[in-house]
């Protein structure tokens, strides 16, 4: 059964508490880069730098705190004691600079010097400097971005990169990024969404998956996919299929003994938390038939009562895709394509990091997006919480996550973008122990 999180209270699952105090293996890790210089003008031939001295941490903080597990308050106080591999997650919606400028009217209110991509880039490496986090996946990644100015600079901080850039005309795409000194890169796989002729996988979105094993423990692997999931809330069908397909590929990259795999799942899914397709993710089965496409992601508060209930199958058999989020070739149980039921299935067994309400003020909901017309939760961080007693199964165990703010909170700092915080979208980040069943 999938763990709950519930703040402040105590359950069968992992729970978060605040700690103002940063631990003493994050200040080290802090430390490391505690004076910044950042290209003003990367691609010219001498470029000047901006120094940025760390002395405060509220720069790049802004309001937000860690949150510890009950694991993770042990885990940093003596690590010695815990076998395994501590390792950090951030997912991050950087807001691609021509959405942006195709957007204007959602920054109305944003000091125009805010959006302005030299001003926004300059804060995107801080915060990367300052969380350094050992795996990145983002999202809305502009690809021109990338290869002019960004890879170099990634690659000076050590990541080994994969992008997918969405499909047909799109200008931005999916990243993932690693620490090459604490990760192998075992597999990669590219996930394009669009399949011509099939009317709910015929958009341009695309996904990211990973299969990573840590330098210092190669018997251990974890698979790490991103997605940014298609926007339109009214076309719910799309996203499900969208992120069936996803889940499918990830089944084909670990493999059917997925005991040894554990998954980290982030990304925008564009969808409210325990809407439908959240539901479906954390709870592992969805009759997807008793819901209309608007319902399925909820981003809407009053949907229209006109719209029709999806109808099954909700991929055609040409697609390969079985019930269970598997390709048929992929399947020993069932290798003929038959066509897909009403009830969609998984095995990940995900859960979210996050609780979406606040740890500070439990009746009040945080929120991971922000602009002129809207304050919600869009971006997640799921990962596989079952944990084995097999010899030899691999887990994943919470030890940290870095906390959300509420819309509020927000406002008081001038909504987003802000001169602090440079996407309409908040970084997701977790802390990681990967340890293996002796």
């Amino acid at each position: 059964m999938p763990y709950l999180f519930a703040p402040l209270v105590r359950r069968s699952g992992h729970c978060f508490e605040a700690n103002l105090l940063l631990s003493s293996q994050i200040r080290n890790r802090l430390k490391r880069s505690n004076i910044i210089q950042i290209s003003a003008s990367l691609g010219s031939k001498s470029p000047k730098r901006r120094r940025f001295k760390m002395t405060d941490f509220s720069d790049i903080l802004c309001g937000r705190t860690w949150e510890f597990t009950e694991a993770g308050s042990s885990f940093f106080t003596n690590p010695a004691t815990f076998k395994g591999v501590e390792f950090s997650v951030m997912s991050y919606n950087i807001l691609a600079q021509n959405l942006l400028e195709d957007n204007r009217y959602l920054y109305q209110s944003v000091d125009p010097r805010s959006l302005d991509w030299e001003h926004r880039r300059y804060r995107l490496l801080l915060e990367l400097r300052f969380y350094n986090p050992h795996v990145v996946c983002m999202q809305e990644v502009k690809q021109q971005h990338l290869s002019d100015e960004l890879s170099e600079v990634f690659a000076s901080m050590g990541y080994g990169m994969v992008y997918q850039s969405r499909t047909g005309d799109k200008q931005d795409g999916c990243l993932i990024m690693y620490k090459k000194q604490c990760f192998k890169l075992v597999t990669e796989r590219k996930v394009k969404f669009y399949r011509k002729g099939v009317a709910t996988l015929d958009r341009d979105n695309v996904g990211l998956i990973v299969v990573l094993s840590p330098v210092t423990r190669p018997e251990l692997k974890v698979c790490i996919a991103t997605t940014h999931l298609l926007f339109n809330p009214k076309r719910g069908d799309i996203k499900l299929a969208q992120l069936a397909l996803l889940l499918a590929e990830i089944n084909s990259c670990v493999g059917k003994n997925n005991s040894s795999t554990p998954c980290i799942l982030c990304g925008d899914f564009n969808s409210a938390p325990f809407s439908p397709l959240y539901n479906f993710i954390t709870q592992g089965a969805l009759d997807y038939t008793k819901f209309t496409g608007p319902q399925i992601s909820a981003q809407e508060r009053h949907s229209s009562s006109y719209a029709s209930l999806i109808k099954s199958p909700l991929v055609p058999s040409v697609v390969g895709l079985q019930d269970d989020c598997q390709y048929a070739a992929d399947n020993e149980e069932c290798s003929a394509v038959t066509p897909m039921g009403s009830i969609l299935m998984h095995r990940l067994g995900l859960v979210s990091v996050y609780s979406h309400t606040s740890l500070r003020y439990p009746q009040v909901a945080e929120v991971t997006s922000f602009h002129d017309r809207s304050e919600e939760t869009l971006d997640y961080l799921f990962y596989t919480s079952r944990h084995s007693t097999m010899k030899g199964a691999v887990a994943l165990t919470p030890l940290c996550r870095l906390g959300l703010l509420t819309g509020n909170q927000l406002k008081s700092r001038g909504g987003l973008p802000n001169k602090l915080q440079p996407s309409d979208h908040l970084p997701l980040m977790c802390s990681f122990l990967l340890s293996k069943n002796e």
